[in-house]
């Protein structure tokens, strides 16, 4: 008994110190433009809805075509995180084809005050993301190694410069560990699996394939359902995904089918212009070298481009000299990371054979979703931004966390025997 408490108060102390570095260095994290962007749409969330539609005989201005393009979420809590504290948006959009004092000059920069509440309007969410991965973890494979994978993740330097800044990675990451924790759990219902998917697409669509293994394991599961059942359950699922779509994107409200066939054509031109920009190809090989590159082994990216390096080198510099930021990347700290995951994937794969029916079901659904992640990040990503290859992050902690768990008690089982035999020459 005295164990458990002095396991648990060590925790709880862990976690406190995890969570204090996490929020008190949110201030260290360097600008990125998009902040500016996000923060610029933020007023959406202090105006009047209706006028927020599309209307297609108007021209398209910089404010509705990112309606019509991104998810709403992140935009919305900052929204309402300037109101909260009396903080103004950036009356500009940020230019990127202008020099970073054009872009001061025009009011694109956020001041110091609204940049913090910005990010602290979407970093709350980092507490439930790691509660949110704790539960899966436990799902998944008990409490050992759920702890060991909040630990990981939330360390994680990813993690870490993404989440921290006010983008969307924050309400991605939340979201997603909320969906697949409930799509693993066989006790989940349509509604609460419709409500966190509904979330997660209007949070980044980069969830979308998450969202689609949602919608078989509602039809599909459970498997002695009846024909009928099935696809009023699955049917079900679409339609609050698209109720709760259409309550966030107001965008759509007015001509629905205009703006859907405009938001479609100017998100595959960004997409386009992005492959062309960056010259990516759904070439195999090289989206493998960059996705292990960017999961595994750069430091945390900065910015994704180069346009502003001088203006963010200082704050580069130190936010970088603080190991804890740049923790595990780099090739050793990556190869070692890498090897934990494979090496997790492969102890997965081998317990599942003496798991029961429901336990592998959801190792099944765990490795589905896994898989589907990872083949829409090398098939589907129209630029190799380090930030699009978070979602990987918490799936492969759990199994660097099996791993650990492994190597750990085979390390323990081998000294006991080594002790054993030299006790007994």
């Amino acid at each position: 008994m005295k164990t458990s408490r002095l396991i648990k108060t060590a925790l709880i102390i862990l976690f406190g110190l995890i969570f204090w570095n996490y929020f008190s260095g949110i201030s260290s994290v360097p600008f990125h433009p998009d902040e500016s962007t996000q923060i610029f749409m933020s007023s959406d969330a202090a105006t009047n809805p209706i006028n927020l539609a599309y209307e297609p005989s108007q021209v398209l201005d910089n404010r509705t075509r990112y309606r019509l393009i991104d998810s709403p979420i992140t935009r919305l809590l900052i929204g309402w995180g300037l109101v909260l504290l009396g903080e103004k948006n950036n009356p500009a959009d940020w230019n990127w084809a202008a020099s970073w004092d054009e872009n001061v000059s025009a009011g694109a920069l956020p001041s110091d005050s609204a940049l913090q509440t910005a990010r602290l309007s979407v970093a709350w969410l980092f507490p439930f993301s790691c509660l949110f991965l704790f539960l899966l973890a436990k799902k998944l494979s008990g409490t050992p190694i759920a702890v060991l994978t909040a630990i990981l993740f939330s360390t994680n330097a990813l993690v870490l410069i993404h989440t921290r800044r006010a983008m969307a990675e924050s309400a991605l990451i939340c979201t997603f560990c909320a969906l697949v924790w409930i799509l693993v759990d066989d006790k989940k219902t349509v509604w609460i699996s419709s409500l966190a998917a509904g979330l997660a697409i209007n949070s980044k669509q980069t969830t979308f394939p998450v969202v689609f293994i949602g919608f078989l394991t509602t039809y599909l599961l459970p498997l002695n359902t009846n024909l009928w059942k099935k696809i009023a359950r699955a049917g079900l699922f679409l339609i609050l995904i698209l109720v709760i779509s259409g309550l966030l994107n107001p965008v759509f409200w007015k001509h629905p089918l205009d703006a859907i066939r405009e938001g479609t054509a100017q998100r595959a031109d960004l997409s386009s212009r992005m492959r062309e920009d960056y010259r990516t190809s759904m070439d195999f090989f090289e989206q493998t070298i960059f996705l292990v590159a960017h999961t595994f082994i750069q430091p945390p990216a900065i910015a994704d481009v180069l346009n502003y390096q001088d203006e963010t080198l200082e704050a580069e510099r130190n936010y970088l000299r603080e190991p804890f930021n740049n923790l595990f990347r780099g090739f050793a700290g990556g190869s070692i990371m890498l090897f934990l995951t494979i090496a997790g994937w492969i102890i997965f794969v081998k317990q599942a054979a003496a798991k029961i029916y429901v336990e592998r079901i959801r190792l099944l659904i765990f490795t589905a979703i896994t898989i589907a992640s990872i083949f829409s990040l090398m098939m589907f990503t129209a630029a190799p931004f380090q930030r699009y290859y978070i979602i990987l992050v918490p799936l492969f902690s759990i199994s660097q966390a099996t791993a650990l768990l492994f190597l750990g008690s085979a390390a323990v089982d081998g000294i006991k025997k080594w002790v054993t035999w030299k006790g007994n020459p």
